[in-house]
């Protein structure tokens, strides 16, 4: 299906509670309560990739066990923490150190990022997941409602959102300055080449490498491996990732769903080309349509996603200015701003309104994340230095639910979904509700 610029603009029950014992000491399974110089005792899930981001962001900590499938892929962080003991299998590391961790990472591919977190929540641990937090919508809010019951603190990795950004804009949103929303325009280059998408049917068996554990990587998908498949090309495949939406939309969309508050959309559509059972489109736009709530009118939030598939650039964008591979257009009815794809530049545009703006702009009302870091900020909570992480599961889960109605959307094309967001399923189609909880289709 072609996408022309027409269609761009169309319109675990944990149990009891955490109770205190004597000398302070939470429960056992529960979460336990640190000094002001005692360093937190972290697991790390999946250490190879972006999994080397959260062991080198939790470093200062006391690393006391990796865990990953793949000995290649972690063998730098491997010889990096030659004295951290490491695992393949997860259930069998915290079989042997369960007592010893206090806090877990998981950096696992999409498919695993629940029973991962889980585990981790079922244990007491606080927990750190990367986006888009679960593969479904139904894996989502029951890891949210778990990691809530047993009182652990948890972050979801868009790191974007501990930068200043979102929260300007939420300052600038809150004063009044932007107006209600007119349209969203957000839009990512991805696949771009990282990974494959729009295949008919999955690749050829190959060998499989000495140092790859296939079994517990692809946990129960009947499927060969294939180097288009893991380490890191599994994103592309819907049974292991969740697309380009996934991957990206998580932090594109987080500015968004900060700031306005717009609650869950009630219809999604999408175009899209390509795409298979197997595997997610190569192109496609998705359209979220939220409505009239509050006295302000409705509006559609469109994401484009695939190389050269976005929105046009807005007439008054200036010179400059870098339109670039990921980011948002919010078009108010007052003003226009421009965003980034990791919130770390959020601007009216063009540029000389916003010279003439500077005046105008609200002091700051909102709390910023120290040093805008993100792994730290879920440490701070673990410590208590603040009451909750910034991207904890009450919010990112949402956020994800968001992204996660695109990555279905995606996979049923020409089908307009009605979604009811309280009951968290759609209320015109059985496929579509099948996807909320992975089932094939």
């Amino acid at each position: 299906m072609e996408i022309t610029r027409r269609s761009v603009v169309k319109g675990l029950t944990l149990g009891g509670l955490n109770l205190l014992l004597p000398g302070g000491l939470y429960a056992q399974n529960g979460p336990r309560r640190f000094s002001p110089n005692e360093k937190i005792r972290v697991a790390c899930i999946g250490v190879g990739g972006r999994g080397r981001a959260a062991v080198d962001g939790v470093a200062g900590e006391e690393l006391i066990a990796f865990c990953d499938v793949d000995d290649a892929n972690a063998a730098d962080t491997f010889k990096t923490y030659p004295n951290v003991p490491h695992f393949r299998n997860f259930r069998e590391m915290f079989d042997k150190l369960a007592d010893k961790i206090d806090a877990v990472t998981v950096s696992s591919p999409d498919h695993v990022h629940f029973l991962h977190a889980t585990e981790a929540v079922k244990h007491g641990k606080h927990v750190y997941v990367e986006k888009p937090l679960c593969q479904t919508i139904a894996q989502t809010r029951e890891l949210r409602d778990a990691a809530a019951k047993a009182g652990v603190k948890t972050q979801m990795g868009n790191q974007g959102h501990s930068m200043d950004g979102p929260r300007r804009l939420k300052e600038w949103v809150q004063s009044g300055l932007i107006g209600p929303l007119v349209a969203v325009d957000s839009w990512t280059d991805r696949p771009a080449g990282w990974w494959p998408q729009g295949r008919a049917a999955y690749p050829a068996g190959q060998p499989v490498p000495a140092t790859l554990d296939w079994d517990l990587w692809r946990n129960g998908v009947d499927v060969a491996y294939n180097a288009d498949l893991a380490p890191f090309k599994w994103r592309g495949w819907t049974q292991f990732g969740t697309g380009a939406l996934g991957d990206m939309a998580c932090h594109i969309l987080d500015p968004f769903w900060f700031a306005f508050e717009p609650g869950l959309p009630d219809w999604i559509e999408s175009e899209a080309t390509g795409g298979s059972d197997v595997s997610y489109p190569e192109n496609a736009v998705v359209r979220f349509h939220f409505p009239g709530r509050d006295g302000k009118p409705e509006y559609l939030l469109t994401f484009s996603s695939g190389k050269g598939i976005r929105p046009p650039a807005p007439r008054n964008l200036g010179p400059g200015i870098n339109y670039q591979d990921n980011g948002t257009v919010f078009y108010g009815s007052r003003e226009t701003v421009l965003a980034d794809s990791h919130a770390s530049d959020i601007r009216f545009i063009p540029d000389i309104r916003a010279q003439e703006l500077k005046s105008a702009l609200p002091p700051e009302s909102l709390p910023r994340i120290k040093d805008q870091n993100h792994f730290g900020n879920w440490l701070d909570a673990i410590r208590g230095n603040v009451p909750e992480a910034s991207s904890r599961f009450e919010y990112s889960a949402g956020l994800a639910e968001l992204v996660l109605l695109g990555v279905i959307a995606q996979r049923l094309p020409g089908k307009r979904l009605a979604y009811d967001g309280v009951a968290g399923k759609f209320t015109n189609d059985e496929t579509a509700n099948r996807l909320i909880s992975g089932v094939k289709i």
